[in-house]
């Protein structure tokens, strides 16, 4: 993704550059910036050059001796003490050692008696563990909010009841998995996606009460603050809390001793009915690991986790078994692909580290620094924006959301391609309704993101002089899904590539002065398609 950086490195960062200690998206960046900044570029090569010096002048030989023997200054100390030595000492009080003797004795219990803190991260990776090693589907959870509440499967791959849907909502725009709430799998990977955060871990009524919960706080997610109760005893999650945007709140919590029932059969979205798999094909299916069911269950387990955004994940068939490979991630997300695909027969991971490359992980666009000569209209949008460092921020923003849009867009993309209508006939009603919600999600977002864009950019490009009719949506007119999701991928990635050329100066045959107009026009008709293709998938599920 091209981005913006507005602020220099620093010293450390500059010498972790140096040692080659940053991440491969840091480095870029920093590199990126030192491209188009001689004075960070000069710093850089003097802290080289004195790091230089001190090898080579360590490397050089012993330290040469002094030209003369060091004075010895000890005398001159005693001449100093001898008017304090003179002066009457008084006898140290007793009491105070005592004290001491307390205060030491009262530390000593207190830090034995006070149970170390633990992070909530690495509460979060325990629960996890614990969670997948030892799963307890059979469960019924109860949603509770401000106007209504009511009782569902903690696991729910079918898509909600009607009045549920404004929940299931929210949730979508936070990206946390609604499809299994009450999960630290769904909290974790909800948590370490966020990219601002702050946690707190808190035991209600002290240790001996039996639970610990973990708050999390944000300012750049949909969802403002959300909070998970775990049994100390197992560390499974018992409730949430979640206080949304907007002020609304929502708490879930566990109904222990109920059983599981059955999610009602929901309508599958796909035009053409499907024909009922024979029985036992889908448990030979999920058992051995074979057809499009074992595919659609790893997409789901990576799609809880948010792995199927855009991250450089691939899957693949071996004979009888599927091959999930990863390329280039971090050891914690690594972990974490691990956990989500647990306890699913006849599925490899594995995972490469080749050299990073200069560009943003999962991405493919280069790291670049925008200058004033690579964006043509900049002095334009910056009197619009409000000067350099709101456009900067304006830029960033836009380009974030882009990306965001285009991993949605790909994902609906690769679902229409690897489930093509053939495939999603060979289904049962259970599985097309796990691809229904998996497209449904991806397809909500999309949309939201579309329409934000637009929003965003509206003011910028009227000033710069481009029309902005709005044509609504258009009423659907594919024959089925996969096609739709063609069409959305096309539309989406459209408006991308203008938007890289009027924020980021990506080469271009347009004259930069048709540029506003050409994006105001693309962006409406990414908006109208994501739209349609929503309300298509929403549509069928009634």
């Amino acid at each position: 993704m091209l981005r913006i950086r507005a602020l220099h490195p620093g010293e450390e960062q500059l010498l972790r550059f140096a040692d080659g200690e940053l991440r491969p998206r840091e480095a870029a960046d920093v590199r990126a910036h030192l491209e188009a900044c001689w004075g960070c570029r000069t710093e850089l090569e003097g802290l080289q050059r004195t790091i230089g010096d001190y090898v080579r002048y360590h490397e050089s030989g012993p330290v040469p001796q002094p030209p003369r023997p060091w004075a010895d200054i000890r005398v001159r100390m005693e001449r100093l003490d001898q008017p304090r030595a003179m002066a009457p000492r008084r006898a140290p009080n007793r009491w105070l050692a005592a004290a001491a003797m307390v205060l030491l004795a009262c530390l000593a219990v207190w830090r034995f008696e006070r149970p170390p803190a633990v992070s909530a991260a690495e509460l979060l990776r325990r629960s996890v563990a614990a969670e997948v090693s030892a799963p307890r589907p059979h469960r019924q959870i109860r949603v509770r909010m401000r106007s209504r509440s009511f009782t569902r499967p903690a696991l729910e791959t079918a898509a909600s009841e009607t009045g549920a849907a404004p929940v299931e909502a929210l949730f979508a725009a936070a990206r946390f998995n609604w499809e299994d709430p009450l999960s630290t799998r769904s909290y974790a990977a909800w948590h370490d996606s966020l990219p601002e955060k702050a946690d707190a871990v808190e035991s209600p009524g002290g240790p001996e009460a039996g639970t610990v919960r973990i708050r999390t706080t944000t300012t750049q997610n949909a969802l403002a603050e959300a909070t998970i109760t775990l049994r100390s005893q197992d560390l499974s999650p018992v409730s949430e809390t979640f206080q949304f945007r907007g002020n609304e709140w929502i708490e879930i919590s566990e109904i222990p001793g109920q059983p599981e029932a059955p999610s009602p059969a929901t309508p599958a979205i796909a035009q053409e009915p499907a024909p009922e798999t024979a029985p036992g094909a889908r448990a030979e299916a999920v058992e051995t690991g074979t057809g499009p069911t074992r595919e659609l269950q790893v997409i789901a387990a990576l799609h809880r986790i948010g792995a199927d955004l855009g991250e450089p994940i691939e899957l693949t068939r071996s004979g009888r078994q599927l091959l999930v490979t990863g390329t280039g991630m971090e050891p914690d997300r690594q972990q974490q692909v691990r956990s989500s695909l647990a306890g699913l027969p006849n599925v490899a991971v594995r995972f490469d580290n080749p050299t990073p490359v200069e560009a943003e992980a999962g991405t493919g666009r280069a790291a670049l620094s925008i200058t004033a000569a690579r964006v043509p209209l900049q002095a334009e949008i910056e009197k619009a924006v409000g000067g350099r460092v709101a456009f900067e921020k304006f830029a960033n923003r836009a380009l974030d959301l882009s990306e965001s849009a285009m991993e949605r867009a790909h994902a609906l993309r690769n679902l229409a391609e690897r489930f093509p209508a053939s495939t999603e006939a060979q289904l049962d009603p259970r599985d097309r309704r796990l691809l229904a919600t998996l497209r449904r999600e991806h397809a909500q977002q999309l949309a939201a993101t579309a329409a934000e864009i637009q929003a965003s950019l509206q003011p910028v490009l009227v000033s710069l002089g481009a029309s902005y009719p709005q044509t609504g949506s258009a009423p659907a007119a594919w024959p089925n899904w996969q096609a739709g999701a063609g069409q959305v991928l096309a539309s989406a990635q459209e408006a991308d590539q203008l938007l890289n050329v009027l924020l980021a100066g990506a080469d271009s045959q347009l004259p930069p002065a048709s540029v506003p107009a050409q994006l105001a026009s693309a962006l409406e008709r990414s908006r109208a398609d994501a739209t349609a293709f929503r309300d298509t998938l929403t549509e069928g599920t009634r």
